[in-house]
């Protein structure tokens, strides 16, 4: 299997996509400003000013952004999982298991 690497510009790019559309959500900027005590306009310049910057340089560095409603796990731990998968899958009665359909 053939591994594509991705620069970190690039990742930062689709991260500012999701952010930015995040924030396209009716009264998202307001409920950001009024929970940090900004201005709505304070928001906006950040939005648009700050925040592709501000991913560019976290990507860099070597972090990600992701939503709240994720879970991160190390590369190894996937590495586990997604071999465990791959064994329970092969054996009839865990796959039966897993997607066995209850209703």
């Amino acid at each position: 299997m053939e591994t594509v690497c991705i620069s970190p510009i690039e990742k930062a790019r689709n991260a500012e996509g999701r952010v930015l559309q995040a924030f396209s959500c009716i009264g998202k900027a307001t409920a950001i400003a009024a929970s940090l005590g900004w201005s709505d306009t304070k928001v906006s310049r950040v939005e648009n000013e700050h925040i592709p910057e501000a991913l560019r340089v976290l990507y860099a560095l070597g972090f990600k952004i992701v939503s709240s409603d994720k879970v991160c796990v190390s590369a190894d731990e996937l590495r586990m999982l997604r071999k465990s998968y791959a064994r329970a899958v092969q054996i009839e009665s865990i796959a039966e298991q897993l997607f066995n359909d209850d209703e």
